[in-house]
């Protein structure tokens, strides 16, 4: 708005010196009434400059704001914002000046404020996304997990220091097949923006190649290099620490038995194993759980990708892998090592990806217990989305709190990109 307001300043300072200026200027007057003898050519061409505002007033605006819920640039944005308010006072300063009719000036003049008005409107993200809730623009900070580390200053939270992005994907971009507010505009910002940013998420279903054609079906511009899963990050994760060959006990999907494969992997479907990894099963049966529960009482070490009790879908919240795993501890005494969020490892690979500083680094999330609690435990600023799992009775009961709270990515991208 700044940039708009800046336009109709300099648009009064033009049609000024042009009124001022015009005696001096009687010279350029080539189409005057003195010059013609005729008042019909003048006309004609205000006429025609008048056309030319006319078409270009509606053009110019519908522009900004399709360019603005794109998420372009602000710089663009604010270019073509000022330009929409000058433009008044060029058109009148030009037909004045050729046709030596200074009325003109002030018939263009007066259609500055109008544009500057409409701008005010129509270009408020308040009036192009839902609202969030009153309460839910920001919320105390909260206190890191690990107790070595000091407690961030407001100031070191704020948005405008944000420089990478790590964002959940179930919840946060998607509820099952259906893209959320915001999202498609979000991403496309942070893409013509140049700004870092990966998505991971808990789901152990998917591979890299299987988020692919889902992002592409829902229309979201991420390629799947950018996506870490919870699958992949337990395949990197166990790799890196014993030696290829190892068996492992799969509970889960096809997503992540490709993974294990791919990283070395011999895959069992009964004791003996030395890892019984868990992750989301659609299919899940009591032969699979008791298989299952057999090897970790043969001290098979037992690996959960992801701790959510729920999973967010069309239908509602449905069971998810955290209902396997607590089953299983129920069954066998033995508590899972956790991968996914909010243990460390992922937040870790993630980080390491986009190559930034943790400090300035932001976590999207819509659960605390998983989003929100693994930004606090890896150090980074957490961002916690309405409309997914966490519902504001949550929010009140949990001694979790993230860093900000807003209603869906784009109420994000709108204060973002204000403060940026």
């Amino acid at each position: 708005m700044l940039a708009g307001l800046l336009g109709a300043l300099l648009a009064l300072l033009l049609t000024l010196l042009a009124f001022f200026a015009a005696p001096a200027l009687e010279g350029l007057a080539v189409l005057s009434m003195d010059r013609l003898g005729s008042r019909s050519v003048p006309i004609f061409v205000l006429m025609g400059l008048g056309l030319i505002t006319a078409i270009e007033f509606p053009l110019v605006l519908f522009t900004i704001v399709r360019l603005t819920r794109s998420g372009a640039p602000a710089r663009t944005i604010n270019w073509l914002h000022f330009a929409y308010t000058f433009l008044p006072a060029v058109y009148g300063a030009l037909g004045a000046i050729i046709t030596g009719q200074r009325w003109w000036l002030w018939m263009m003049l007066a259609l500055v404020p109008l544009r500057f008005v409409s701008s005010a409107v129509f270009l408020r993200f308040a009036e192009l996304r839902p609202r969030s809730p009153a309460n839910a623009q920001q919320s105390p900070v909260a206190e890191p997990t690990p107790a070595s580390t000091p407690a961030p200053s407001r100031a070191s939270k704020a948005l405008h220091r944000i420089r990478g992005f790590i964002l959940d994907m179930d919840g946060v971009l998607y509820r099952g097949n259906t893209v959320r507010e915001g999202a498609i505009e979000f991403i496309t910002y942070l893409n013509r923006a140049g700004i870092p940013y990966v998505c991971v998420t808990n789901n152990a279903s998917r591979t890299q190649a299987m988020y692919q054609a889902k992002l592409d079906a829902l229309g979201i511009p991420i390629d799947a290099s950018r996506v870490i899963g919870s699958a992949r990050a337990t395949a990197e994760w166990l790799a890196g620490r014993v030696a290829r060959g190892a068996r492992v006990l799969v509970v889960g999907e096809a997503g992540l038995r490709e993974e294990l494969v791919g990283a070395g992997f011999t895959l069992v479907e009964g004791p003996p194993a030395d890892f019984v990894v868990v992750g989301i099963d659609t299919t899940i049966t009591y032969e699979k759980l008791k298989q299952a529960a057999l090897a970790i009482r043969q001290n098979a070490q037992f690996i959960g990708t992801n701790p959510d009790t729920t999973f967010p879908s069309e239908e509602g919240l449905v069971p998810g892998n955290g209902a396997t795993l607590a089953f299983l501890e129920a069954a066998t005494g033995v508590k899972p090592t956790i991968v996914g969020k909010p243990g460390a490892a992922m937040m870790d690979v993630a980080v390491a990806h986009l190559g930034l500083p943790r400090d300035v680094v932001a976590m999207i999330g819509d659960r605390l217990e998983t989003d929100i609690l693994g930004a606090q435990n890896a150090g980074l600023i957490s961002i916690l989305l309405h409309g997914g799992v966490a519902s504001s009775a949550d929010m009140a009961a949990s001694s979790i709190r993230a860093d900000h709270v807003f209603y869906d990515l784009g109420d994000l991208l709108e204060h973002y990109e204000r403060e940026r």
